[in-house]
């Protein structure tokens, strides 16, 4: 009996009927239908039937079925641990991060997957252009992305391209709280936290556009609270912001991971939720290599919240 066969009967399970399993599995509604047909005849039991518009398992093949997931599943661990033994489907591996020094848990992922694979050479692109990263990913140019996304209050603030989809699996590594950074004899200094608004007619520092992440949550604001930042500067890196800030040009916002304790500087808690996810995400057709996979059970392992600094750091 194939193997694929039977992940056409576990997949139209999952969804219900053959369209959706399609897609999953990267073939034709009637490739499904065959295959189910075909485990059906080897078999000599009916595994499905219809209510309404779904096909549902049949009394028989609620019995069998937990059988078939037990020998798909340990297929593939069979093929998974002689992959890992053997090193057989790939010596290299070209990772896409956002950029190192803001994504500091990036290093430590790297670091961990050298030691579990020290044979595979990894080469490192730093691009945070989520149109480019995703082109990259399905056309096999790269195959781990690091993205990063931005929350409002909950509310994802879309940069023209979104990775929540069939086509990739993604799995958050690393959620941090955005902060108010304003120098210390500011008139807001006095407060125990900043409101957005607080923020509104301040000279706002901000890095360039090329961080296009960033910018996204800067309009998700205005949007949600109609309100406009006073963007006086546009700098290229974060050491930028912060001196400017130092030097009482104006305020910004920048996320717990990349603030840096300076001299003259105070770091306030916004009242509104603002956070991002430093995310893991492959190509769903290379989740069965297991180097690739490596990478979404990692981040799964050792997801990590940051909600606040320490108070020393704020001072």
């Amino acid at each position: 009996m194939e193997i694929n066969k039977l992940r056409s009967v576990i997949a139209a399970v999952k969804y219900g009927g053959v369209s959706e399993a399609s897609y999953e599995l990267y073939t034709t509604q009637s490739t499904v239908t065959k295959n189910i047909k075909a485990v059906e005849n080897e078999l000599g039991i009916k595994l499905f039937e219809k209510s309404g518009r779904r096909l549902v398992l049949t009394q028989a093949g609620k019995k069998i079925f937990p059988y078939i997931e037990k020998v798909v599943t340990d297929y593939d661990s069979l093929d998974n641990q002689a992959s890992k033994i053997a090193h057989k489907y790939v010596n290299k591996i070209i990772i896409n991060s956002t950029p190192i020094r803001s994504g500091l848990s990036v290093l430590d992922m790297i670091k961990a997957f050298k030691a579990a694979y020290p044979d595979i050479q990894l080469e490192i692109i730093e691009n945070s252009h989520t149109s480019e990263i995703s082109k990259d990913l399905d056309v096999g140019a790269i195959d781990v992305a690091v993205i990063v996304q931005t929350y409002v209050s909950s509310y994802i603030c879309e940069s023209g391209y979104s990775f929540v989809s069939k086509k990739y699996e993604l799995q958050p590594l690393l959620k941090d709280y955005f902060f108010a950074v304003i120098h210390k004899d500011h008139p807001l200094a006095g407060k125990d936290e900043v409101s957005l608004l607080d923020l509104q007619a301040e000279p706002f520092i901000s890095v360039s556009e090329k961080f296009e992440q960033y910018h996204s949550m800067l309009n998700k604001v205005s949007q949600m609270f109609d309100m406009e930042f006073n963007i006086v500067s546009y700098v290229d890196s974060i050491s930028s912001v912060l001196d400017m800030v130092s030097s009482g040009l104006g305020v910004s916002i920048l996320s717990s991971r990349v603030l840096i304790p300076q001299k003259d500087i105070l770091i306030k808690p916004i009242k509104e939720d603002l956070y991002r996810f430093t995310a893991v995400v492959i190509n769903s057709r290379s989740k069965t290599v297991p180097q690739l996979q490596w990478f979404i059970d990692y981040a799964r392992s050792n997801l990590e919240v940051t909600s606040k600094l320490p108070q020393s750091d704020m001072q």
